[in-house]
């Protein structure tokens, strides 16, 4: 029995919360003012945004970057995805 957990947390948080607010990874491109393409990237690559993207992805989802680290919104959308998005593979 294989498990398969995300495995980068911010990224999946990310998800989660612009998913959450209804959206798309295009309208959170357009609304933070990043690249679809740079963002798509970082998805499909599985790469860790800098601070600086973050922060205008942050902006984007309408929230701070104190609010982005705070713990119950972080184990709010980590306790979802561990239900709801872990995978089990024979």
């Amino acid at each position: 029995l294989i498990m398969s957990f995300p495995n980068n947390e911010t990224l999946q948080i990310i998800e989660k919360l612009y998913k959450q607010k209804g959206g798309s990874l295009y309208k959170l491109a357009k609304e933070s003012g990043i690249a679809y393409s740079s963002l798509n990237n970082m998805f499909l690559r599985n790469t860790q945004p800098s601070l600086h993207t973050l922060e205008h992805i942050c902006k984007g989802l309408g929230i701070s970057m104190s609010d982005f680290f705070r713990d119950e919104i972080r184990d709010e959308c980590i306790y979802a995805l561990s239900s709801s998005d872990l995978r089990f593979a024979l």
